[in-house]
């Protein structure tokens, strides 16, 4: 997936984020990444962002896409999903995969619901993997595109991270340090 990575990792702050309102009022959408794409459909590479799921009712359609959908916090209780008439039971740590064109709707949703969602132009590879506990190690474009922090405690070269702080790798390493900590990840390789 062709991607203009930075030199070094960079560090979008949640806070820095602006809320915008689903079309149909249904919750809020805060964009953490959009990736151009060259492909004359103006459709993105891949698309990353946080959901507040405030109520039942549709998702938007986004034909050309692939839809990675995880719950982002790791005691969040079970959402209702209903993917082409089939109800799926979402819950922490599964994710769920659909076509950007299904027709999909929320039937209950518990109070403060947030997800994590990944879009991909349709055929492509991808994926939201986790990281979970105590480790350190070193993060490039060449093992993530993005990393999104769930819950727990993280740094990136010293600098900590608040929860749905997300990081986008550069091409030279950086060092990440996780403590009793949750992060999803969108693998580049």
């Amino acid at each position: 997936m062709p991607a203009q990575h930075p030199t070094t990792a960079r560090i979008i702050r949640t806070t820095d984020l602006t809320p915008e309102r689903w079309a149909n009022g249904g919750g809020w959408t805060r964009e953490i990444h959009r990736e151009p794409s060259a492909a004359p459909d103006h459709l993105p590479a891949w698309r990353l962002s946080l959901a507040d799921i405030d109520e039942p009712g549709p998702f938007s359609s986004l034909p050309g896409m692939d839809r990675y959908f995880l719950l982002a916090a790791p005691r969040s209780a079970p959402l209702e999903l209903v993917v082409d008439g089939v109800l799926h039971i979402v819950h922490f740590p599964r994710s769920i995969t659909f076509a950007g064109d299904a027709e999909v709707s929320t039937a209950v949703v518990p109070p403060g619901t947030r997800a994590l969602n990944l879009m991909v132009r349709s055929g492509t590879p991808g994926s939201l993997q986790l990281l979970r506990g105590d480790t350190e190690l070193t993060i490039t474009s060449q093992t993530a595109y993005a990393l999104v922090l769930l819950d727990g405690d993280a740094h990136l070269d010293g600098g900590k991270l608040a929860r749905f702080d997300a990081i986008l790798p550069g091409r030279t390493g950086a060092r990440l340090t996780l403590r009793h900590a949750t992060m999803a990840y969108f693998p580049s390789a």
